[in-house]
């Protein structure tokens, strides 16, 4: 188990510079991240679109 009062806790670093009240509000609204606009960063590269290739083909290899 993990001893919470010994640890020291952190937001991710994708929200860190989001505050309370704006997530809260996005949450009050129920709007997802891309219709609250709070993070703007591209999720879908080419790398990613590669590797999800990659795992594609190798989980075909063993299934």
């Amino acid at each position: 188990m993990i001893d919470w009062s010994s640890t020291v806790v952190s937001p991710p670093p994708v929200l860190r510079n989001v505050s309370n009240a704006v997530l809260v509000s996005s949450i009050d609204n129920q709007l997802s991240i891309g219709q609250s606009n709070l993070l703007s960063f591209p999720c879908h590269t080419q790398a990613v679109e590669r590797t999800v290739k990659f795992v594609t083909e190798a989980s075909k290899k063993f299934a």
